[in-house]
């Protein structure tokens, strides 16, 4: 089935902005120190802080995949609420831990089974777009994805 691209539009009133492998809660010193912090929470602060300076709430976030590890629900949630942006679109990466549990849950209990995936599909500030999308920004055509391209055909 041929999917058409999303068409967003980047201007001063509304920007894309593009970002990948936040890695939120992610208990291991080669994340964060590798990043210049001292533990998971100052690595935490300091990229939704980067991220609110940036990324206003009527702008769109682009996140390209691993946006969190190894947390809960609440710790979750928490982090959603403090990131400004409205409108962040999500792709799949290797690490989804929450946010596929969220992603699965939801459409679960709107479709009453667990063995299909809908996308695009919006639950609260994120739109979930599979693995894989085409996106036509002001005109121009871009993939997006969170493997390296030699890993697809």
């Amino acid at each position: 089935m041929f999917e058409r691209p999303l068409k967003l539009t980047h201007n001063d009133d509304q920007k894309v902005f593009f970002t990948s492998d936040s890695h939120f809660r992610h208990n291991q010193s080669f994340i964060f120190e590798a990043r210049g912090y001292k533990n998971r929470y100052e690595h935490d602060d300091a990229l939704i802080a980067k991220i609110n300076e940036v990324v206003r709430p009527q702008d769109t976030l682009i996140h390209l995949g691993d946006f969190c590890l190894n947390i809960t629900m609440p710790e979750f949630e928490e982090i959603l609420r403090r990131i400004n942006c409205n409108n962040i679109l999500y792709i799949w990466g290797n690490h989804n831990s929450c946010i596929r549990r969220m992603y699965e849950e939801t459409l679960a209990g709107e479709y009453q089974r667990n063995d299909i995936e809908v996308y695009p599909y919006a639950v609260g500030k994120i739109t979930y777009l599979g693995y894989y999308k085409e996106l036509i920004v002001n005109g121009h055509m871009i993939v997006i994805h969170h493997y390296p391209i030699y890993s697809w055909n």
